[in-house]
């Protein structure tokens, strides 16, 4: 049996090699979460993944501390295991390496690439402190260990010193810098030479890069000194969405769809790839006016990420930095025509490029010493690691000859694998990235209070069961059920640029839409349903989402939908409620500036009032919950004065629901009012919020935050900086009714907070 003090020996043998051969699993654990931190995680999955970010530094650090106090030891009493103190000062650079982290995990989360001063003070340390322990112990030995050991260092510190340059640019400071720089003159040989750059990172690295602000800089300034104005580009753009569409059917020939009858001369095909400036000149001619400055030449790179003809910079976007009509309308060219496998495939690829550049240490690989540096070093570890296996270990520990093989060859394992990972995702597809939107309910939330478990009984006790409640029971819609709300949103956006759309003013109305658009087209003007779309955003989406709910498992609401629409409109409808109640609860920052989030427990608890008011059942699901709470809003026992308004206002919008409309249009309008609220939200949420997101799962917001931009939406930055001022008349919409349905409905005045 041991005793303290064999305990405390065998931890000072056995401490050094116990500390590098953790930080070694840790960076193994690094590696495996880079490859699926872009799915949305359970919790304890990622705080794992977050000890593991912040402790593969403290480990590393403490264990080349731990390498130096011992050396210093040592030194005072010469003579004692040479051999095996310089197997252990091959330890010192495989730390450093450690310390540079992986390719693909330079940031959890994005606040760490603007600490990048911190991680650069570190690496002037402990690099000293490891050439130190190297040159201070070594008492020659071995020529190959040496060559070992020198390899070894210039990896280590070349790798370390990529880790802070990739923070600094990824910081937000960096991206904006840069998305302003505009270079002068780009000589033919650099543009040769970026050119084959750009084929090999085609092979090898990522099947979504796009060299667009590398390339074009000159043009994107020339763009935005003759830039079109907002006229111009509605106009502009509303041709190309009236265009007819390519039928998919037609294959790589580009033949139009001859069922969709032709608005010009100019044929689908044609006016799809062919440059932007003929594309201009061919409408333009038909009109009889002057073409446009000459922007846009016919060698322009075809539309797709892959050719970065779609214009897509994340270093504009994510600063909130907005681009030139002109470059809109490459966007809207390039992404107007896809179906639904399409749009998500781009934004998929837009997103993957995004997070590479915010969250990796891609950035620095846009240098060819960067690219050269990253496909060396691999092969570096494994000519020391060869080295190692070659050279004479008589005399050495064998625990430590052991430890030092497997530091080499799995450092040299952890080299290649980044590549290996690439040369798979180029040809395969990123098969790790999906797309989910979280699910909360109010009414799942407040029934589940209602019947509490001895675990909720426990954390009660704690305090924390309403925090349990929030996270815990977070749910996730299937990626088929989020696709066909991309799909809506998708539809949503080219119905605007057709049907709506015809000025600067009804272009910028459209983006203040919250479900008025969605009402007036079904011709719903009673103001027993227009209150709710005036009322504070945050307030809507409460009550809409309550509403909802209540329509949902109302008595009068069929138990199965009658026809395919109705039940599409039930199911989307239901999933960006959920969605959208969750942004209020989880994320309020991200569904709009000064959303309350205490509106939720407020109203949760004047659920449990009225779950209450008639005595508390024995079991209680949401289907029950939503009628104990219709028949408690008519009880006339019911003291309101005690309760807010919001609960009760839903009760009302819900009952005029189910009086004024019928089951399918009644689908129909609620789906087109979550339809408007979720873009009106994603069009308002900063660049920032956006990009943070991505490193604990990307948010659904985000998605649909992308499509509004590649569609040619109105940024954020586009209500702040772009004020030309308009002049909107309003319109009462309950005169709809009288007017002709000629009459388009984008002349219904939008009342905004």
């Amino acid at each position: 049996m041991w005793d303290f003090s064999s305990a405390v020996q065998w931890w000072e043998e056995w401490q050094l090699r116990i500390l590098v051969l953790g930080s070694l699993f840790l960076q193994f654990i690094l590696f495996a979460g880079s490859m699926i931190r872009n799915v949305r995680l359970p919790s304890l999955f990622r705080s794992c993944m977050w000890l593991a970010y912040l402790g593969s530094d403290a480990l590393a650090i403490y264990a080349l501390s731990t390498l130096f106090n011992r050396h210093s030891r040592l030194q005072a009493s010469p003579g004692d295991g040479s051999n095996t103190v310089q197997l252990e000062v091959l330890w010192a650079p495989v730390l450093l390496l450690h310390l540079g982290g992986q390719h693909t995990f330079t940031a959890y989360g994005i606040e760490d690439n603007e600490l990048w001063g911190r991680h650069l003070v570190t690496l002037v340390s402990q690099v000293t402190v490891a050439l130190y322990v190297f040159c201070k112990s070594w008492s020659g030995g071995d020529k190959k260990l040496v060559q070992a050991a020198t390899l070894l260092f210039i990896i280590g510190i070349l790798k370390f010193i990529q880790k802070p340059l990739a923070l600094r640019a990824a910081s937000f400071n960096s991206l904006m810098t840069s998305s302003a720089v505009y270079p002068q003159r780009r000589t033919k040989t650099i543009v040769h030479s970026r050119s084959i750059i750009k084929r090999m990172m085609h092979l090898l690295i990522f099947p979504c890069l796009t060299f667009e602000s590398m390339e074009d800089a000159v043009s994107l300034r020339e763009e935005e000194e003759h830039d079109l104005s907002l006229e111009q580009y509605v106009q502009k753009a509303r041709d190309l969405a009236l265009q007819p569409e390519v039928s998919p059917s037609a294959g790589s020939s580009g033949e139009p769809n001859t069922d969709q009858p032709m608005e010009n001369s100019l044929s689908s095909s044609s006016f799809i790839f062919m440059g932007m400036e003929e594309r201009e000149r061919g409408l333009e001619e038909e009109k009889g006016e002057i073409s446009s400055p000459n922007v846009f030449s016919l060698d322009s790179p075809l539309p797709g990420p892959m050719g970065g003809g779609s214009g897509f910079d994340p270093g504009k976007l994510f600063v909130d930095l907005s681009n030139p009509y002109h470059r809109r309308l490459k966007d809207l060219a390039s992404f107007l025509w896809h179906d639904l496998k399409g749009v998500y495939d781009e934004l998929r690829a837009n997103l993957t490029f995004s997070f590479q550049m915010i969250y990796t240490n891609f950035k620095t690989m846009f240098s060819g010493p960067g690219y050269l540096l990253k496909l060396l070093l691999p092969f570096m570890s494994l000519a020391s690691a060869i080295l190692f296996d070659q050279s004479h270990k008589d005399g050495c520990n064998g625990n430590d000859v052991r430890v030092t093989y497997i530091l080499l060859w799995c450092t040299t394992l952890l080299g290649f694998l980044p590549l290996v990972v690439c040369c798979f995702t180029c040809f395969w597809g990123n098969w790790v990235w999906s797309i989910t939107a979280a699910q909360h309910n109010l009414l799942s939330f407040s029934a589940r209070g209602s019947k509490p478990t001895k675990l909720m009984k426990f954390f009660a006790i704690m305090g924390c069961m309403d925090y349990i409640n929030k996270h815990w029971y977070i749910q996730q819609a299937s990626t088929p059920a989020c696709l066909e709300v991309i799909n809506l949103v998708f539809e949503h956006l080219k119905d605007g640029w057709k049907q709506y759309i015809v000025d600067g003013v009804s272009y910028r109305r459209f983006n203040n839409l919250r479900g008025q658009w969605a009402m007036s087209r079904h011709k719903v003007c009673d103001p027993r349903l227009l209150w709710s779309l005036k009322a504070p955003f945050d307030q809507s989406v409460l009550v809409w989402h309550v509403a909802t709910e209540l329509c949902l498992h109302h008595s009068r609401t069929s138990p199965t939908a009658s026809t395919l629409q109705q039940s599409v409109g039930r199911r989307c409808s239901k999933v960006i409620s959920n969605y959208m109640i969750y942004m209020l609860l989880i994320r309020p920052e991200m569904l709009m500036p000064g959303t309350r989030q205490g509106l939720f427990t407020i109203t949760s608890d004047d659920i449990e009032v009225m779950l209450n008011h008639a005595g508390r059942p024995s079991s209680l699901d949401e289907i029950s919950a939503a009628r104990r709470i219709l028949d408690a809003a008519q009880s006339p026992s019911l003291d309101a004065s005690r309760m807010g308004p919001w609960i009760l206002k839903a009760c009302k919008l819900a009952e005029d629901l189910m009086e004024l409309l019928g089951e399918e249009e009644r689908w129909k309008v609620i789906q087109g009012v979550w339809v408007e609220m979720l873009c009106y939200s994603a069009g308002r949420c900063r660049g920032y919020l956006h990009a943070k997101s991505m490193g604990e799962g990307t948010e659904f917001l985000t998605f649909i935050w992308l499509l509004l931009s590649q569609m040619g939406m109105e940024t954020f930055a586009d209500k702040f900086q772009r004020p030309e001022p308009v002049q909107e008349e309003e319109i009462d919409p309950r005169n709809l009714a009288s007017q002709s349905e000629d009459i388009p409905v984008e002349e219904i005045a939008i009342v905004v907070d």
